[in-house]
């Protein structure tokens, strides 16, 4: 993820396809400084895995029952982002 401080430029939503992570604690170790991480990886089978970033100054939650990882065929990370009282650039 240092990749990302070296463009010297700031996202406010980041969006990873082909993770590989697959545990909770692989998450931990992939990060983003000053982002909030939520993840749908597979359970049952290597590869895969999405990750979605949101910089943490906004409010933003996991929508368990539209988030979803059915191993060989789809992941998906569903995330409600409050914008009430922010500027979009």
């Amino acid at each position: 993820m240092d990749c990302i401080h070296a463009l010297k430029c700031s996202f406010d939503v980041i969006a990873i396809t082909e993770t590989w992570m697959d545990q909770p604690s692989s998450v931990q170790e992939n990060t983003i400084r000053g982002y909030n991480t939520f993840n749908a990886f597979r359970t049952y089978k290597r590869g895969g895995g999405v990750a979605v970033y949101i910089k943490n100054n906004y409010e933003s939650l996991l929508v368990k029952h539209k988030t979803v990882a059915i191993d060989g065929i789809l992941e998906c990370v569903t995330i409600e982002i409050n914008l009430k009282n922010k500027a979009i650039n």
